[in-house]
């Protein structure tokens, strides 16, 4: 019975919230027991006492909502301790938005604590990555400077007149002085 009297609701009455005549229908089907009787009912009917009913109907929803709304807002502010955004007042020419407030309260330097903390340690991998590169262009560039340097000069050989594997593997230098050993002049 509800669609029916929905149905002559829609016809009889267009431009009118069908959510608003929906529950009218609803109320109406409660004393039709008939379609003859529904008909009649939705008959007596006139546009202002319809759109009178929508609109108490849709502020008591609009309220309902908007009360659910407010308190789920402020259970999540107790729970998670949430404070609402106040104005902030003009800032002085000489202070900008970059500028850190010099006496953070205990929130705020928790805050910028934790969000440093990820900041650094987003930035670690790229830091070390970057590290890395200036050390090899460091390297690269000593091993150049080696090369220039000793390009034209003959190095001593490994074998009878140079340094032997043996040598050097038990701390000899040069001509058989123990490096590393006495002072500096070579001599034990």
């Amino acid at each position: 019975m509800e669609e029916t009297i929905l149905a002559l609701l829609v016809a009889t009455f267009p431009g009118v919230r069908k959510d608003g005549l929906k529950m009218l229908a609803r109320t109406l089907a409660l004393q039709a027991e008939t379609e003859a009787d529904a008909k009649a009912a939705v008959e007596r009917l006139s546009r202002e006492g319809v759109d009178g009913f929508v609109r108490d109907y849709r502020a008591e929803v609009d309220k309902a909502v908007s009360d659910g709304t407010h308190t789920f807002e402020e259970n999540l502010k107790r729970k998670f301790d949430l404070v609402e955004k106040k104005e902030l007042p003009e800032e002085p020419a000489g202070k900008g938005k970059d500028t850190p407030d010099p006496k953070p309260n205990g929130k705020e330097a928790d805050l910028r604590m934790i969000v440093a903390e990820a900041v650094a340690g987003a930035v670690k991998p790229l830091q070390e990555r970057l590290e890395q590169y200036e050390r090899g262009d460091v390297n690269r560039t000593r091993l150049q400077a080696v090369t220039e340097r000793l390009q034209g000069r003959e190095l001593p050989r490994q074998g009878a007149e140079g340094l032997r594997p043996h040598d050097v593997r038990h701390g000899r230098g040069l001509q058989g002085v123990p490096v590393g050993h006495g002072n500096r002049c070579g001599r034990g």
